[in-house]
């Protein structure tokens, strides 16, 4: 499978978050997935609230660095 299909097919947990979410089930909000924001691509975004939402799967196992960086950008917001 190809980066690209993994990034469209998500993990359990991301598709089940999405389920709930999307199309402004939750609250009317507004999320977006796999929004690049910097450097990074975050899972979901809620630009009206400057929400970001990480479900962090198995793939970020040994990123501990890399998920700190992005941790500290994404505060900016």
């Amino acid at each position: 499978m190809l980066a690209r299909e993994k990034r469209k097919a998500g993990i359990l947990p991301e598709v089940l978050f999405w389920q709930q979410v999307h199309k402004k089930k939750f609250y009317a909000i507004d999320f977006d997935r796999q929004r690049i924001i910097g450097n990074y691509i975050v899972d979901f975004y809620v630009k009206a609230l400057g929400l970001v939402v990480e479900i962090d799967g198995s793939s970020h196992d040994h990123k501990q660095e890399y998920d700190a960086k992005r941790l500290l950008m994404t505060k900016k917001i």
